[in-house]
């Protein structure tokens, strides 16, 4: 239950559907709350509040269940953000197809970290010390600039991002998708961009507090 604890660490409310009795009573003794059934059976993913859910994570071994239980969510919630996980880049398709918003596969992320440990170790090793929480008081987070922050309209030059908060800014994602990698100071944040930055704990939530602007993952009204 690596993915459940890390979610749990990060405050995230989290619902665990488990078939295995076994692993769902461990689960519940873990301090976790628990739908013990088949999460390819409607009811089950409706006793589980998919209709009201903010994201599902699918990750059964089998490809055809993780591919029908999208498309079943999907149809209770067409807002759900939907993370599935594949072994074959055919049963990626489709799971797009069936409403995944985003596809993992293990083989090839292993793969390419692989890789990054032989021609860029150093590198390989930073992502792994991010993963592993060993930095606890180090991060990488994502600020939603929404409407109302003081953010909106300020270059990160003006924010004294850097300067001041000692953070820094990694890239930022646009409203349509595009990615800015390492902004210069003139970079104007705009309504709906994400700035992905890194720093500590304390002084992301500090500049978040500061500008009104919650994190990403986190729900928010206008």
């Amino acid at each position: 239950y690596h993915l459940v604890n890390d979610l749990a660490h990060e405050d995230e409310q989290v619902v665990v559907i488990e078939a295995d009795e076994q692993h769902a009573q461990q689960a519940i003794a873990d301090g976790f709350l628990v739908i013990e059934g088949d999460a390819t059976e409607d009811f089950v993913l409706d006793q589980a509040g998919i209709r009201h859910a903010r994201s599902l994570v699918t990750t059964l071994p089998s490809d055809a269940a993780n591919v029908f239980i999208a498309l079943t969510a999907r149809e209770f919630n067409t807002e759900l953000q939907i993370i599935a996980r594949a072994e074959t880049p055919s049963t990626s398709r489709k799971l797009t197809q069936a409403g995944a918003n985003q596809v993992v596969m293990p083989a090839t992320t292993g793969a390419k970290q692989m890789v990054r440990m032989i021609t860029r170790p150093s590198t390989a090793h930073l992502i792994d010390l991010l993963a592993e929480r060993t930095f606890q008081d180090f991060e990488m987070d994502e600020l939603l600039v929404v409407a109302g922050s003081t953010l909106v309209g300020n270059s990160v030059g003006a924010s004294e991002l850097n300067y001041k908060h000692k953070l820094l800014v990694v890239a930022v994602k646009q409203t349509d998708g595009s990615m800015v990698f390492n902004p210069g100071g003139s970079y104007v944040f705009n309504r709906g961009d994400v700035a992905i930055v890194m720093g500590k704990r304390g002084d992301i939530r500090d500049f978040s507090q500061l500008h009104q602007l919650p994190r990403k993952s986190k729900p928010q009204e206008d």
